[in-house]
């Protein structure tokens, strides 16, 4: 029964983001950019445990739920915008909401489980020594998450862009 409610719960909030947020993204030019699910080797807070990079989104999955970051960045077109740290003069708008899910019940002892990873892979260099490089990180097609709950794991995909 536990795993029912927690499975409806998931669903509940990724119908949201186009039910209640009505939230239209511009598609950028991504041909080059794989999706997937990319486990935390370090590169992040260790309270996370997956990165989703998606079509128009970040999946954020931690110990204790999921955080689901929409975000467009465009061009501006008015003079109030930001330069985002540019050293041109182009100005940038971002617009976006995030949603955060938190797992009734998690303990915040989750652990990843690597599986159905894709054959790409991404590396993370932080300065100049070579020690603190993480590399040959996989991409996952899917994100496992083991005991979220006592006795329960979770699974997120992606499904033409979105998560599932």
């Amino acid at each position: 029964m536990k795993h029912f409610r927690l499975c409806v719960l998931i669903l509940s909030v990724i119908m949201l983001q186009h039910v209640a947020f009505g939230l239209y993204v511009v598609q950028a030019k991504t041909e080059n950019r794989q999706y997937g699910f990319i486990p935390n080797k370090g590169q992040w807070r260790s309270d996370v445990l997956w990165l989703g990079h998606l079509k128009h989104m970040n999946v954020w999955v931690t110990k204790t739920g999921v955080n689901f970051d929409y975000r467009v960045v465009e061009k501006a077109t008015d003079k109030s915008s930001s330069t985002l740290g540019s050293k041109s003069d182009d100005k940038w708008k971002v617009e976006g909401h995030n949603v955060r899910m938190r797992v009734v019940g998690a303990a915040g002892t989750a652990q990843s489980v690597i599986a159905d990873a894709n054959g790409s892979h991404n590396n993370y260099f932080f300065g100049n020594d070579e020690n603190k490089w993480i590399t040959n990180v996989p991409i996952c097609n899917k994100a496992i998450i083991s005991e979220i709950q006592k006795g329960v794991d979770m699974v997120l995909s992606i499904q033409d862009g979105m998560p599932r």
